[in-house]
This record gives C-alpha cells, structure tokens and sequence, in this order.
C-alpha cells in the first residue's frame, strides 16, 4: 500500500512539475482557446435563430432543445469527443512537424465550446444563461484547460524528440488528463441530469 502511494505521489509530482515547466506553452495554448472563444459567440449571435447552425457541433445541441441534458448519449457523444482530441493530441508528439496540429484542435474545441453555451442561451434565455454559467461552462473550460495542459506536453515531447533524438516520457500525463476529462464530463451529465431540465422549465 505505501509502495502504491509513493508511486502515485511521484506521478503527481512529475505532472505538476510538467506543468510549471510547459506554462509559457499553456498560456500560449489559452490564447488560442480565447480566440476560438470568442469567435464562437461572434458565429452564434450572426445566426441567432440558430437553426442553421444546431446540425454542425459534436455537443448534440439538438438533444439540448429537446430537454435531454444529462443524458448517457450526450455523456458518450462528449467522451468520445474528447477522446479523439487527446489521442489525436497523442499522435502529435511523435513529430515537431505536427505540433501546429495542437493549437488547431483546442481553438476549434474553443469554438464549439462558445457556440453551443451562446445558442442555448439564445434558445432557452435566462433559463439557459443559469445553465450555462452554473454548469456546462465551467465543465467545458476545466476540460479544456486539461486538454490545453496535455497539447502542452504533447508540444514539449515533440521538441525534445527533434533536439535530442529521444522523447519524454508522456503516458503517465496522459492517462492523468484523460481521467480528468472523463471526471469532469461525469460531473457535467450528472448535474445537468439532475438540474437543469427544472432551471430551464422554472425560469
């Protein structure tokens, strides 16, 4: 047992380690986060109605309209998404030449990210705006900053591997930040589950 402990504190400590290393990578990577941010929202008001736009998002917003929240197809829809993400994120660092690929992924998830949160709230009012502050953003932007902390890892792998010949070890941050996603996507379909149905029937 203290064995098993020690191994998951030295695990703890690399990553966070990792972290304090790679923060001019991660804040860098935020930055692109932001702009997705932004654009999203920009997108989502032009096509108010947002008709147009509920077919073109992997967040299965039409199950939202619906007042299917919490439930396990949205939990495996977001899953699966994030799982590709990450792998993808994963295939990265083999070569500097895909590094690039990294910001891409995290503005584009940024965008969705925006889009979806703007439509429900044009779609559900003040119904969706307390939905979207209490839950789904908060979750959505955890998950991305996870996603940004491993496409920073991914980014640092890569160099090394193109300066020194040989890469870093990324297994363990990955299975961290992968748990993590799965944590927080969890957390997000239970409490809309249990919550937001009746927030946006009441308001």
């Amino acid at each position: 047992m203290k064995s098993f402990l020690r191994r998951i504190g030295g695990v703890k400590y690399r990553f966070f380690d990792g972290i304090r290393e790679h923060k001019k990578t991660t804040l860098f990577l935020i930055v692109f986060c932001l702009i997705g941010l932004l654009t999203g929202i920009f997108t989502a008001i032009r096509y108010s109605k947002g008709g147009s736009l509920i077919c073109f998002n992997d967040f299965c917003l039409c199950k939202f309209i619906s007042g299917e929240l919490g439930s396990s197809e949205l939990f495996l829809s977001r899953l699966f998404s994030s799982s590709v993400v990450i792998i993808i994120s994963l295939i990265c660092s083999t070569t500097i030449f895909l590094a690039p690929v990294n910001f891409i992924l995290l503005t584009y998830r940024a965008y969705l990210v925006s889009l979806n949160c703007t439509l429900i709230i044009i779609l559900n009012g003040i119904g969706g705006i307390v939905t979207c502050l209490l839950i789904i953003l908060p979750c959505q932007l955890i998950g991305l900053l996870i996603l940004a902390l491993f496409c920073s890892f991914s980014c640092k792998r890569a160099v090394t591997k193109r300066r020194y010949g040989v890469p870093c070890k990324i297994c363990a941050k990955f299975f961290l930040c992968y748990i993590g996603l799965i944590l927080i996507n969890g957390i997000e379909t239970l409490l809309l589950f249990l919550f937001s149905s009746k927030i946006i029937l009441v308001l």
